[in-house]
């Protein structure tokens, strides 16, 4: 059998309640007797104050408080200045904004130090419209932010569930300046809905100039996001590779941050467009490259090496096909002997040598198409030998691909 006791509270409630009512009583006896004996609180000597000490057994005991020495003071931490709860003048371009102190400091930041300690050269910067804190930023990027350290977290939530271009814009200023001024909490959140909504089916992306995808890039290097700056990086070489998307806007961010293949994917590109719009011709036939004057002697002599080395390596791939193994052909030697006549074939032909000397993967793309036309129409090689073949010619793509920027000594 199992005995159920039931506890009432009432009683001893009753009871705290009477002590409270007494002690109320004594207080205000004493108060009486004070007022008639006309004595102030500064002229009676101190009286022992209920002060709750904690004991060793999680107890507490009544003691008397200690005896205060000299004026109060302020509590650093925990007395605030009201300063603090007011405002501060920016002007961002032509436009002043007038922010609360609150929304700028609730967090380290690089305004913490701006607000906390200014500069002596500017006595109360911000305190007024005449004497603002001056910042180097675009209007839209600082009122954006401002959007972000005002809203509140379903204003939040609203923006990073739209897939449009202008709320991607938005976006992308909360992140760089929340990156900028050190506002960690922004900085995540921000990048985080980017790489979401790069990766999202409808993302406003796929229609995206090359600058959007430079800033991009910008941001998931500056804030050590490896998912998004592996994801954009792909997508960027994709675009300036296959698709004509200018590699200028993406130099400077790949130099600064020492992204060293997507550096040489961009000096490739700039390399075959010089060849390509090359006005002249050698005497031997072969063209020349015209590079620009505004590189500096370095960049011009790298260029040059860097010509002269992929041409050197499609002299080798053109006479040399890649080696294709694989088991349970029949009949693989005279399959390679085919493969090793078609390859020296396309070597040769029209469609390959549009492209430029130097522009090896434009001329590898070209022999897939030629290849996989011209061994369907030969019955010499086997399928199983035809699919290995094409691989192999995505493989020797793809690695050199991967060491282009070891031809401009990149690496």
């Amino acid at each position: 059998m199992v005995n159920i006791y039931v506890y009432n509270p009432s009683k001893k409630l009753g009871w705290l309640r009477k002590l409270l009512l007494e002690a109320s009583k004594r207080v205000l006896k004493n108060i009486h007797n004070e007022s008639a004996m006309g004595l102030t609180t500064a002229a009676r000597p101190p009286k022992a104050s209920i002060v709750f000490s904690p004991t060793s057994d999680h107890s507490f005991e009544f003691t008397k408080p200690a005896k205060a020495k000299g004026k109060p003071v302020r509590d650093p931490e925990y007395y605030k200045d009201e300063s603090q709860g007011g405002f501060c003048i920016f002007q961002v371009e032509n436009k002043l904004f007038r922010v609360h102190r609150f929304f700028l400091m609730r967090e380290p930041s690089a305004f913490e130090d701006m607000l906390r300690f200014p500069s002596r050269r500017y006595n109360n910067n911000g305190s007024s419209d005449d004497n603002p804190v001056i910042l180097s930023d675009r209007e839209e990027q600082f009122r954006d932010l401002l959007w972000a350290l005002y809203a509140r977290p379903s204003d939040l939530q609203r923006l990073s569930d739209r897939r449009e271009m202008p709320f991607l814009e938005k976006l992308l200023n909360i992140a760089e300046m929340s990156t900028k001024y050190c506002i960690v909490s922004f900085r995540t959140w921000s990048v985080q809905c980017i790489y979401a909504l790069t990766k999202d089916a409808n993302s406003p992306l796929r229609s995206a100039a090359a600058g959007m995808y430079a800033r991009i890039l910008a941001v998931a290097a500056s804030s050590g996001h490896d998912r998004l700056l592996e994801y954009v990086t792909k997508k960027v070489a994709t675009k300036i590779l296959w698709h004509n998307m200018p590699p200028e806007p993406f130099i400077p961010v790949a130099e600064r941050n020492e992204l060293r293949k997507l550096q040489g994917i961009c000096y490739y590109r700039q390399l075959t467009t010089m060849e390509r719009e090359t006005p002249y011709l050698s005497l031997s036939g072969s063209s020349q490259l015209a590079i620009p004057l505004s590189f500096n002697v370095e960049k011009r002599k790298r260029f040059f090496r860097a010509h002269s080395r992929l041409v050197e390596l499609w002299e080798e791939l053109r006479s040399t096909p890649p080696d294709v193994t694989i088991d349970g052909c029949p009949s693989h030697g005279l399959c390679m002997d085919t493969w090793t006549h078609l390859w020296r074939e396309a070597g040769s032909s029209a469609e390959i040598l549009r492209c430029g000397p130097a522009d090896v993967l434009g001329r590898l793309k070209a022999f897939m198409v030629y290849l996989r036309h011209a061994i369907n129409e030969t019955p010499a090689i086997n399928e199983p030998c035809t699919h290995s073949a094409l691989q192999e010619i995505a493989s020797v793509r793809d690695e050199i691909i991967e060491k282009l920027g070891m031809y401009f000594e990149c690496l």
